[in-house]
């Protein structure tokens, strides 16, 4: 296993910028998104955590594939994205979808995608559902998931699948 210290996809000590625009949309809206829904019904995770997919172009068929994630370790972002970055394929991320906003603070995921993604697909979109301002201390920054995790489990309770 490799050391914090002796991983190459970080964000430089310091760096403040720039960071990748995202762009808000309605949870469930894209394919992605209820990616991450099948995803959350299958662990049957409805807390705190983010799940984020990422739709890879295949270089060698030219087909989408979905990569699922979610922050059990790293976070999400990172969670797709060490693999495609470990074999040179960034270029091939065409779509980012998180839940959450990616974070602004330390680990800076909007800056990290920005260096690692962005970098080498200019076109990479990022989306996300639930807005999330570190820089709002409170509990309420994270009213907008919460209220996402309960509604997303009673939808999966009622219907018996995503």
């Amino acid at each position: 296993m490799t050391s914090k210290r002796d991983n190459p996809y970080t964000v430089p000590r310091g760096r403040s910028g720039p960071a990748i625009s995202s762009t808000k949309i309605q949870p469930g809206s894209s394919d992605l998104s209820r990616a991450t829904e099948v995803a959350r019904f299958a662990k049957q995770d409805y807390l705190g955590s983010n799940f984020a997919a990422a739709r890879y172009i295949n270089p060698q068929t030219g087909k989408p594939v979905i990569l699922v994630g979610d922050s059990g370790g790293p976070h999400s972002e990172r969670l797709i994205g060490y693999p495609v970055l470990r074999h040179g394929q960034e270029k091939h991320i065409q779509t980012v979808y998180t839940e959450r906003e990616p974070c602004q603070l330390s680990p800076k995921c909007d800056q990290w995608l920005d260096i690692h993604f962005k970098s080498k697909n200019p076109a990479l979109e990022v989306e996300y559902a639930n807005d999330y301002d570190q820089s709002d201390k409170s509990y309420a920054r994270d009213k907008e998931h919460r209220d996402y995790m309960r509604d997303l489990k009673q939808r999966h309770q009622q219907q018996g699948h995503p």
